[in-house]
């Protein structure tokens, strides 16, 4: 069986359109299809599965999918479970209950042993040259996304990953929501790489989490060289980004921006770059075809994008 979805974020894209028309069994029949070929986030869509399910009135499907997603080790959080419309008749349902505080237990044995935080370091023949720090997008983690981006390990530059630990709806889902908490994460998680002296430094980030990390860069949160961004979300209003570049950043900070044509914010990061442009922050853009999510040719962007991110302070850029 093939699927018409080239990534899980597509899929997921069409599943939330499907539900709020609202038509629950073709969200059913998506959700589906997408959870057999996008296993790395079964989570989510397998949730919107169930909804449409419990929409559709196959209870005794739900039940026996939340029996083996906590037998698997996964776990549903308890007010995901208490708080999700489609679930309001299953509430006080004995069979329910008892897989409320299954998943209860499945989630406080998994948070245990949880070990979020991802660092991948070049070959032990190349010295490090740079050193990134990537955030994942929102309702995602550091364990999904990072094959995204160790391939930058070939370049001779350390990789790490951090986990944001806010939301925690469900087990490998994470949000970027508070902006003082995402901070504090990026700085704690940088004191840990303890990296030599004048290793130039990059933030990086996924929707969302590419938000956060512009956030940080413009707020000159670390000493950074500057900041690598695949989709990051930018609303379309972008009067909190313009007053944000009337600040001083510091001036060797650079920028590389990766976007889809068809994604939702595609205008709106156009117009930033353009602005960060306008005020000396030099930022480049590549726009290729596809929507919200990670480029396919990630080593020839890496490839692109590292020169001019990395220059020297006061050194010309090379390419354009």
């Amino acid at each position: 069986m093939t699927t018409p979805f080239e990534s899980a974020n597509e899929a997921l894209i069409q599943i939330q359109r499907e539900i709020a028309i609202p038509d629950w069994p073709a969200a059913f029949d998506t959700a589906t299809l997408a959870s057999k070929h996008f296993p790395g986030t079964r989570g989510m869509i397998e949730y919107f599965r169930l909804c449409a399910a419990a929409r559709l009135g196959r209870r005794e499907l739900v039940f026996d999918s939340l029996r083996q997603l906590a037998d698997e080790g996964f776990w549903y959080s308890e007010v995901l479970l208490r708080q999700s419309p489609s679930f309001a008749p299953f509430q006080e349902l004995p069979d329910f209950e008892r897989l409320v505080e299954r998943h209860r237990a499945v989630q406080e044995h998994s948070m245990a042993a949880r070990q979020p935080d991802i660092i991948v370091r070049p070959a032990s023949s190349l010295a490090v040259a740079a050193a990134l720090i990537a955030l994942h997008g929102n309702a995602g983690s550091a364990a999904l996304e990072a094959a995204h981006w160790t391939g930058l390990t070939a370049q001779a530059c350390l990789v790490g990953l951090p986990e944001s630990g806010q939301g925690g709806l469900m087990k490998d889902v994470w949000n970027w929501d508070d902006e003082a908490a995402t901070f504090a994460t990026i700085r704690t998680f940088h004191e840990r790489l303890a990296l030599p002296i004048g290793t130039p430094l990059l933030l990086g980030g996924f929707s969302l989490g590419g938000q956060m990390a512009l956030r940080a860069a413009l707020n000159c949160l670390l000493p950074c060289r500057g900041f690598l961004l695949f989709a990051p979300y930018i609303d379309a209003n972008l009067t909190e980004w313009l007053k944000l570049l009337q600040k001083p950043a510091a001036p060797s900070l650079r920028g590389h921006v990766v976007v889809g044509s068809l994604d939702p914010s595609c205008a709106a990061i156009r117009q930033l770059v353009a602005a960060m442009n306008q005020v000396g922050l030099v930022c480049g853009l590549e726009v290729l075809a596809g929507a919200h999510d990670y480029p396919t040719d990630l080593a020839a962007i890496f490839g692109r994008a590292l020169p001019n991110v990395l220059v020297e302070p006061g050194a010309p850029a090379g390419g354009a």
